[in-house]
């Protein structure tokens, strides 16, 4: 049974039948009173799906569970906001809805709705937004013509004049919880969304390891008389590549290249930026910049080297 509250009386009664039946009389501090009602009525909530009209300040509890490092990445500054084609999610929301079912992954066949609906109404706040910020110019544009038309001592007396101040001042406040509401709406379609995979082949196979196919084989096995060895240990007897005891410079998961290794590096650097050149040369060139430098509150980044 599920119990929705529609108005404030109903959680005043509520809250009194929960002090009548649940606290006892003996109590005597107010704050252990408040305390036991909360947390008798988030019991209540949790075991029998009971839910209010009434919002809470701060995160709503279906967002927050929800995140995206890539989406903190584009507000702290790192990246563009990607661009995700939800039109085409819309138009074939079923054929997703379909391999995500097959998938088994995190996200569920039943998110998909949920993931499209956030999208819809961002979509209207957002034409809403663009519809006012209009109008808003329309207002201002009349409100400086009449200025440059009239002296100020008159333009008070002016019913037209009044209008256009209204309804700019209207139109402000409108726009201002527009906005925070655009924001939160952009946040949580994207901490969404962007956990959408990328689309499956029909050819690709349902199930498991055991389903999979051999769809090309190039070459042929080479067969050895001995156990070879794999990539790492053939570099660390060589001396071109060193992977241990090096987490307290570089951190786990890290490698050095050392003398063939290193020149083995800049050898393929050098040949893919040959082959770069050559296949888009045409006026462009290569801008090497060796660090960015950000405030405080942002890292360092890596060199990056960049076509023009």
């Amino acid at each position: 049974m599920r119990r929705v509250f529609t108005s404030v009386a109903d959680v005043k009664q509520f809250t009194k039948f929960t002090l009548s039946t649940v606290i006892p009389s003996s109590m005597a501090s107010s704050a252990r009173v408040a305390s036991r009602v909360c947390s008798f009525y988030l019991l209540l909530s949790s075991r029998h799906g009971v839910s209010s009209g009434c919002r809470w300040s701060g995160r709503s509890c279906s967002s927050a569970s929800v995140k995206s490092s890539l989406y903190e990445h584009v507000l702290d500054g790192y990246s563009h906001k990607p661009e995700l084609d939800m039109k085409r999610v819309c138009e074939e929301a079923e054929a997703l809805t379909a391999e995500l079912e097959d998938r088994r992954g995190d996200l569920r066949p039943a998110d998909v709705p949920l993931i499209i609906s956030v999208w819809k109404n961002l979509q209207k706040v957002q034409e809403e937004i663009s519809h006012l910020e209009g109008r808003k110019q329309v207002v201002s544009s009349t409100v400086r013509e009449l200025v440059g038309k009239h002296d100020k001592s008159t333009l008070s007396s002016l019913e037209e004049y009044g209008h256009a101040r209204e309804e700019g001042r209207a139109i402000r406040e409108k726009l201002n919880q527009l906005y925070l509401q655009e924001k939160e709406l952009e946040k949580e379609h994207y901490c969404r969304a962007l956990r959408l995979p990328n689309r499956t082949h029909p050819s690709v196979p349902i199930g498991d390891e055991s389903q999979a196919r051999v769809v090309e084989v190039v070459g042929e096995k080479r067969e050895f008389d001995f156990k070879p060895k794999g990539h790492l240990q053939i570099g660390e007897s060589l001396d071109i590549i060193r992977q241990r005891r090096l987490s307290h410079v570089s951190g786990h998961r890290s490698y050095y290249l050392r003398g063939a290794g290193a020149q083995l590096q800049f050898a393929l650097q050098n040949f893919a930026m040959d082959l770069l050149q050559k296949r888009h040369g045409g006026g462009k060139y290569m801008i090497f910049v060796s660090k960015l430098r950000y405030p405080a509150s942002k890292p360092w980044r890596r060199p990056v080297t960049r076509w023009r």
